[in-house]
């Protein structure tokens, strides 16, 4: 009896060395939450038996709990990377439409190929939806995060608007080698026309097109004429557009513009821009497009993101347009101990512990969310190192009275 009662002792000793060694594997995992061993002494308690005369059976391990303290935080400066300072865990979901829940302190999170902002193990992060100005729409749903890559619809270029700063006097000539110019108009020839502007148009697809816009000088102040002419010439990506009707710009003697202000169609396959000059004048200096606008437009790429206090994610497109994508859901438990680890710092929900009830940073029972940061493990290496040595010593207690419970025995088998 005595060789099990110390056989009990090995298995308790073993499991408190088991459960140490684990606590300091896991002390630089994120999130991760140390475990206790608690046991319980065994007793045999026949009927009529005398208490005063009970002899122990040993000891068995009755529980593994968990240590819930707050693990310190680590500035990691990702935005992505989230801690909870208070109460409450990430509410996670293996796949994006269904899978058991589970629920997880560590923040480490990600954006995988589809946008949706996910674990280390792959596994989704849930959020309330939002609209764009950050009003949450519901806290009965709950729902992945997702994160798009870019925001708007593509829409070709079909109106372009460009103000001109022409120069007065020799300048205004510019390449032109007369007027009219000796050649037709050309645009490998820079003598058959006196100024050009690249600029950049997108197709229906939202790609960048290079235009190129050519300006053939057509009349010039003289004596019995006090205005200056450009013809227009266009082309996009090298393939020439056809006006519906000659553009001119024109400016009189004071160098106003007097012509040019109403938008003509440039076509070619079908596809047609309309183009003007509003607003242009002559100045006594270089040639330079002082504005240029057109009405298409590429999807808007992601720029920037952001998580308030709040647990708002923000997403920042091109730079212009900052909109909300969601909220961040945390859950919380009535009994944390009873919830079952499922590995990876991460928990799910059992009878014991209750059903997970959830809510958001900063309201009552909840925690707030620290953005570009990451909880700790909560493991005291120091600590574990001397729980270490205790089980090491107990474990060699227990096999010292195995021992001597072998020599008994022993002894009593060499009795003649």
């Amino acid at each position: 009896m005595s060789a099990l009662t110390a056989l009990t002792g090995l298995h308790a000793a073993q499991a408190d060395i088991a459960n140490t060694s684990n606590n300091i594997a896991n002390v630089n995992t994120v999130g991760y939450h140390k475990s206790r061993t608690e046991f319980a002494d065994l007793y045999s308690t026949p009927p009529f038996s005398d208490p005063k005369k009970q002899t122990g059976l040993g000891t068995r391990l009755a529980h593994v709990g968990k240590s819930f303290n707050q693990g310190s935080f680590e500035q990691t400066g990702n935005t992505l990377d989230l801690a909870i300072q208070g109460q409450g865990f990430f509410a996670l979901q293996p796949e994006k439409d269904n899978g058991e829940m589970s629920f997880s302190r560590a923040g480490s999170f990600g954006l995988n190929s589809d946008g949706n902002v996910v674990n280390a193990g792959g596994s989704f992060m849930l959020s309330y939806p939002s609209a764009e100005d950050g009003t949450v729409l519901s806290k009965s749903i709950i729902q992945p995060l997702n994160v798009p890559s870019f925001r708007g619809n593509p829409t070709a270029t079909s109106n372009t608007s460009v103000t001109l700063a022409v120069p007065t006097g020799s300048k205004s000539q510019g390449t032109q080698d007369a007027v009219p110019a000796t050649n037709a108009f050309d645009p490998d020839d820079n003598t058959s026309y006196a100024f050009t502007s690249p600029f950049s148009i997108f197709n229906d697809e939202g790609i960048a097109q290079e235009a190129e816009l050519y300006f053939v000088m057509t009349d010039i102040p003289d004596a019995t004429n006090t205005e200056t002419r450009y013809e227009v010439h266009m082309s996009v990506d090298g393939v020439p557009f056809t006006p519906a009707s000659p553009l001119t710009v024109a400016f009189d003697e004071s160098g106003v513009q007097i012509e040019g202000e109403d938008p003509i169609a440039f076509t070619s396959d079908g596809r047609t821009i309309n183009l003007d000059f509003a607003d242009s004048s002559m100045l006594a200096d270089d040639f330079a497009v002082v504005t240029l606008e057109h009405d298409g437009e590429a999807p808007r790429g992601l720029s920037n993101l952001e998580v308030d206090g709040n647990g708002i994610v923000w997403a920042n497109y091109s730079g212009t347009e900052t909109i909300a994508l969601g909220q961040v859901v945390l859950a919380n438990f009535t009994n944390l101990n009873g919830l079952s680890p499922v590995g990876d710092s991460s928990y799910k929900a059992t009878a014991t512990s209750g059903e997970p009830y959830y809510g958001q940073s900063g309201i009552s029972g909840f925690g707030n969310i620290r953005a570009g940061s990451l909880e700790q493990a909560n493991v005291d290496l120091t600590s574990e190192l001397v729980e270490l040595i205790a089980a090491q010593r107990n474990y060699q207690a227990s096999a010292k009275a195995l021992e001597t419970s072998n020599s008994l025995s022993q002894t009593i088998l060499q009795l003649r």
